[in-house]
């Protein structure tokens, strides 16, 4: 089990994405820019709209969890051992 899956579906990479996507959004939008706007209520309103929009999106494509079954041959170690 991952710790991706321990945290109830969320992958917290691309909820983090998400998170400042949207915290962008809120800091500029101007509605949510002015001064009488509490910061903690942007904060609030980021964290809520990016749980509720990053388990639509489709998952990250990362590097697989596995190593490769033959390593490999990319040092220069190697290149000098093959030679001999």
């Amino acid at each position: 089990m991952t710790w991706d899956e321990t945290v109830s579906g969320y992958d917290p990479t691309n909820w983090l994405l998400v998170f400042v996507r949207v915290s962008a959004m809120v800091a500029i939008f101007p509605l949510f820019s002015m001064q009488n706007f509490p910061v903690a209520m942007r904060l609030a309103l980021a964290t809520l709209i990016s749980f509720l929009v990053s388990p639509l999106l489709p998952p990250l494509a990362g590097v697989p969890d596995e190593s490769p079954e033959q390593p490999v041959r990319n040092s220069p170690t190697d290149a000098t051992s093959a030679r001999h």
